[in-house]
């Protein structure tokens, strides 16, 4: 029998306690955008390449002068003629001052070397953030160099249009409360809005490594934590206290010693928690609780909690994600694994039904509970009318995929889940089938870990080829994408779980003497699948694949190297181009490139310039410049490039191949910086080549020998023999790997 996703009534006292007390007082981005200037290079060893940056900056005071010197308009009569005629400068007079106070921000330095007696400058830097904290007014940014500091107290507001940034670079770290944090958290944000906080590594906090709060009758608002690395605090990695509007993005929380993750308290509506890293940490991964026994109106709605990964919490109690008197939210593509006590769990907080949990919708969540853990999935204390659908709920042990009391019966809708043969309801386990004849999870199929998933020891959670997750999926126009970006449905329906599937990248070739393409949708020795011409026989012609569209299928497409054109096809037969531009220019030795550069779900081009070992990556296929520019590789070496999702996040990175040594040089992301991965594979001289071969969600490399017509494919980015080695298509033509069949 479950008891309720908390980890107790000491929890809950300690909680009520510490609000309480710091309630009554006693203890207490704006980036500019960049160009190229120069890109330089470095030795070939390690490849640490730098791009140079310029801010481009608008002068807002051009705008006003503009603005204010424009003719008037003409008006109706009114019966205050002057007053009406002046209403239009009053307007133009109020964007001017709003413009010149935003021309008059400031930028302010932090450095370990710094003077809290210095102006704060780049030149001459404030030593503490405190400083900074004190100083600032809205529109301000605070750049927080490399070092490691105390932290600070941050008691100023910006606004919705001029927010405060406090934006610490890499290797920025706080490692202890300042001395106006009397609460013990280290960054602490009390009874203020409209900051951002980004980029910090928190940790050694005695309560948490970011903090804020505020009182229920004077909310904080618009506050953004977002792409900090909190871990090993003493309580809580992120906790928040009536933060409405509050955006918690794009952190890694780990090794809270007490309690969570992530904690969002009492009445906060309009939470935003996306594409976080929850793991190990001593109870919730993510909890939401609006505590109904303290002031406030005890509820907290329309949060949205999407695309977080969350794993290894819960050996203290509590769940996954636990959610106490959450109303009308959507919880979408979270991933949640081995998590120690339940995995999502709605509930009251132990005050009243009348505080459940309801009116939500869960879907297209993974859900794989740890063999010691809860239930997959638990509904207690009034939480009505929620909606389960299209989510994989799978306990390995004793426990099951959903338990459910009498008083959150009503109104559930739950279906098309991939569930287990065991359920909860009234204290009492059932089979599948006893809980379908209840009205529930009619349409939802019985599996396990192995049959649903590629490869769960190896953290590999996508759908696994002809499992259960794969078209069953209802159709839910809310959730249009995964969580690696991709767009739903890849096939012909959506998959159920955080992920769509995406087959296996098969053979392909290209014959350029006649523009012919022969594509085959197995890795094995045959016939062409499909056969076509595309494109008139010219040696200029690159063939090019990737999904333009984002139907999940790869279709072929030509890049002219005289002219810098593309010419893209959304399905693999001849006939005209679908989408023709321009990128770049041609005739100078570029190099096309294709990839999900963005995790969008699209495929779009780049190039690579081998002369200066530049690339240069464009995020919609059509006429314009560069949305990523970079360095990587040495200048001029002959090496190669390549292009995959190396480590499965959804992202496309690029790769370098060193056809002198058979050496792969691969990188996890797009920006100059040594490869992530090297190693040694197949024979010097070879054609390098990358997709997913075996349908895990992730790219691996592979070498094609025009001499022989050989394919020898590898299945992951290490050194070893051919995992698969296939013989497809004549000699010396044109190697073009692809999914071409995943509709």
């Amino acid at each position: 029998m479950e008891t309720h996703g908390d980890s107790g009534g000491v929890e809950v006292g300690i909680r009520g306690k510490t609000l309480r007390t710091q309630r009554h007082g006693v203890t207490e981005s704006r980036r500019p955008a960049f160009t190229i200037d120069s890109v330089v290079t470095d030795s070939v060893s390690s490849v640490p390449l730098y791009a140079k940056p310029i801010p481009q900056n608008v002068a807002p005071s051009m705008v006003c002068a503009t603005l204010c010197t424009s003719a008037p308009g003409t008006h109706a009569p009114s019966e205050f003629p002057m007053i009406r005629r002046l209403l239009p400068l009053f307007a133009v007079l109020f964007l001017c001052a709003v413009a010149e106070s935003a021309s008059a921000a400031t930028t302010y330095y932090v450095s370990p070397s710094g003077f809290d007696t210095n102006p704060g400058t780049s030149a001459q830097p404030f030593l503490t953030i405190q400083k900074a904290a004190n100083v600032v007014l809205a529109g301000d940014l605070v750049i927080v160099r490399p070092g490691t500091y105390v932290g600070a107290k941050f008691t100023r507001s910006g606004t919705s249009i001029a927010p405060i940034v406090f934006r610490g670079e890499p290797g920025a770290i706080v490692n202890a409360p300042g001395p106006q944090n009397t609460n013990n958290d280290n960054l602490w944000i009390r009874d203020a809005s409209w900051i951002t906080l980004t980029g910090f590594e928190s940790h050694s906090a005695g309560r948490s490594g970011i903090a804020v709060q505020a009182e229920p009758d004077a909310e904080s608002h618009g506050v953004v934590i977002s792409n900090n690395y909190c871990h090993n605090n003493g309580v809580w990695g992120i906790f928040t206290a009536y933060a409405e509007g509050l955006t918690i993005t794009g952190n890694e929380t780990s090794f809270s010693g007490a309690e969570h993750g992530i904690y969002v308290s009492n009445s906060s509506d309009n939470v935003v928690i996306r594409r976080n890293r929850v793991h190990h940490n001593s109870n919730s991964g993510i909890q939401i609780n609006a505590d109904p026994a303290l002031p406030g109106d005890g509820i907290i709605s329309n949060a949205d909690v999407s695309y977080n990964v969350i794993w290894e919490n819960g050996t203290g109690g509590a769940a996954g994600i636990n959610l106490a008197s959450v109303i009308q939210s959507k919880f979408t593509n979270n991933l949640l694994y081995n998590n120690h006590a339940s995995g999502i769990a709605a509930w009251d907080d132990g005050f009243d039904p009348a505080f459940g949990t309801h009116d939500n919708q869960f879907l297209h969540n993974t859900v794989i509970q740890a063999s010691n853990g809860r239930f997959a999935f638990s509904l207690l204390n009034g939480s009505i009318n929620n909606t389960i659908r299209n989510n994989v709920l799978i306990h390995p042990g004793t426990r099951g995929s959903i338990s459910c009391d009498p008083s959150s019966e009503p109104g559930l809708v739950s279906n098309n889940n991939v569930i287990v043969d065991r359920f909860e309801y009234n204290e009492t386990f059932i089979t599948a089938a006893q809980w379908k004849a209840r009205g529930h999870d009619a349409a939802s199929v019985i599996s396990n870990i192995a049959a649903t998933v590629v490869d769960a020891a190896a953290g590999n959670y996508h759908p696994k080829a002809g499992g259960p997750c794969i078209n069953t999926g209802a159709v839910l126009a809310s959730v249009t994408d995964d969580l690696d970006g991709k767009k739903r449905p890849q096939g012909t329906a959506r998959d159920i779980g955080a992920y769509e599937f995406r087959g296996d990248d098969s053979v392909g070739i290209y014959v350029s003497a006649s523009s012919a393409w022969f594509l085959r949708n197995t890795n094995t020795p045959g016939g062409a699948d499909l056969v076509f011409g595309f494109g008139a026989p010219s040696a200029a012609w690159v063939p090019l694949r990737g999904d333009w569209n984002g139907d999940g299928s790869d279709t072929i497409g030509l890049y002219d190297s005289v002219t810098g054109a593309f010419f893209l096809r959304n399905t693999n037969a001849g006939g005209g181009a679908d989408l023709v531009f321009s990128f770049g220019a041609g005739g100078l030795g570029l190099v096309p490139v294709v990839g999900d550069w963005n995790a969008d779900g699209l495929d779009t081009v780049g190039l690579f310039d081998p002369a200066n070992g530049v690339f240069f990556l464009r995020n919609s296929n059509s006429n314009g410049p560069a949305d990523v520019v970079f360095g990587y590789g040495p200048a001029g070496a002959g090496w190669k490039a390549v292009v995959g999702d190396w480590n499965g996040d959804g992202s496309d990175t690029v790769g370098l191949y060193s056809p002198g040594t058979g050496t792969f040089f691969l990188r996890n992301s797009n920006a100059s910086g040594g490869a992530d991965i090297v190693f040694g594979y197949g024979p010097a001289g070879a054609t390098a080549l990358s997709g997913d071969w075996n349908a895990d969600g992730a790219d691996s490399i592979g070498v094609y020998v025009p001499g022989s017509g050989a394919w020898f494919l590898r299945n992951s980015n290490s050194p070893g023999g051919a995992d698969v080695i296939v013989t497809y298509g004549p000699p010396n033509v044109v190697a073009v790997p692809g999914d071409w069949n995943s509709l």
